[in-house]
């Protein structure tokens, strides 16, 4: 979701460089970058409470997830239950650029670190058929030296705006998880669990490729169905500081997970 909402403050530059000739002058043009960061700075002091169409993200929260994947990474079906993750606002714009001809951005971010916690169980295999994965029960995993970094690309019809490509670039340095009932539990849980910590930076790694795909594709989606109907008119009253909690041209709601 944090990406999401990255995805949008981009937008927000990107589609007022379309018309930027008509609708703002040099000087907002110069500290366009500065806007995005202080927008994502604000958001970041807000995301104990819902905001612009999203939950609350520090903690988030999410009673109940149905898991179906079936990816080269990893084939697994279950549920996860009271599912937790904190310290997601305590990532670090680096940096991001604007590129007013290409209606295009860059970003860097980095995550010193996130605590996850909750209930699965699940049944599948991560790295092909390499390492079978079963269990149930209560987990907690910690993973850090994160970053993030990519291009947004956009497009228009119209006034309406729609995110149009989203290419990215991540690092994961740290998975250290204890996931209770693994194998069924007892000292081959705990090997395993060993093995995990070690394979997931690795395999994280090696699928970045296929891991990135999925990723991006979530965020158009999901992103794009945030800016139906979202209009320059909207975007600009955002970067001038004239815009509500909701999203541009949404109505504020709290999403069912």
């Amino acid at each position: 979701m944090q990406a999401v909402y990255i995805v949008l403050v981009a937008l927000v530059a990107a589609a007022s460089a379309s018309r930027l000739q008509e609708v703002i002058n040099p000087s907002v043009r110069a500290g366009i970058n500065d806007q995005i960061k202080a927008l994502l700075e604000e958001f970041k002091k807000n995301m104990n409470k819902p905001q612009y169409g999203l939950p609350a993200l520090d903690p988030l929260v999410i009673t109940h997830l149905d898991l179906n994947i079936n990816e080269q990474i990893a084939t697994l079906k279950g549920t996860l239950d009271d599912f937790k993750m904190v310290n997601l606002s305590t990532f670090v714009v680096e940096s991001v650029n604007l590129n007013l001809l290409g209606l295009s951005l860059t970003f860097n971010i980095s995550l010193a670190s996130l605590d996850i916690s909750g209930a699965y169980d699940i049944d599948g295999t991560i790295g092909g058929d390499l390492l079978p994965i079963y269990g149930k029960g209560p987990f907690d995993i910690k993973v850090g030296d994160l970053w993030a970094s990519g291009a947004i690309k956009i497009g228009s019809n119209n006034s309406f705006i729609y995110l149009k490509q989203f290419d990215l670039d991540y690092h994961l340095g740290l998975f250290q998880g204890n996931i209770a009932g693994l194998l069924g539990g007892g000292d081959l849980s705990d090997v395993i669990n060993q093995v995990i910590n070690d394979f997931i930076p690795t395999v994280a790694e090696k699928y970045k490729t296929q891991i990135s795909g999925v990723i991006s594709d979530l965020i158009v989606g999901v992103a794009n169905k945030m800016l139906d109907g979202v209009t320059l008119k909207d975007i600009l009253d955002l970067i001038n500081g004239k815009g509500t909690t909701a999203a541009p041209g949404t109505t504020p709601a709290a999403p069912v997970f």
